[in-house]
């Protein structure tokens, strides 16, 4: 049975998952309706990650710190997105 306070780390977990795909998806310099809603699913998660585990008490420096990786990854890899878009559309 999933446990409420087992939330955040699944909307953490979903950003790492969503990473990848959302940078194959921006190599070809276009922003079609996957990428939308997969960054929009993205954003969505780090938005209610934190407010979710405050709300259930379930914050730990562990959770933060996944998200702060989480947030670090899907930074990371939208900058080599859209510095790989740029190279192979010009």
């Amino acid at each position: 049975m999933l446990k409420w306070t087992t939330i955040p780390w699944l909307l953490v977990g979903l950003r790492f998952l969503l990473a990848p795909f959302l940078l194959l998806d921006a190599l070809d310099g276009k922003t079609d309706i996957g990428f939308v809603v997969g960054y929009t699913i993205a954003v969505l998660s780090d938005i209610f990650d934190g407010v979710i585990a405050r709300k259930l008490g379930s914050s730990t420096v562990g959770l933060r710190q996944a998200d702060s990786w989480a947030d670090g990854n899907g930074l990371d890899l939208w900058n080599k997105s859209k510095h790989l878009s740029q190279t192979h559309s010009g």
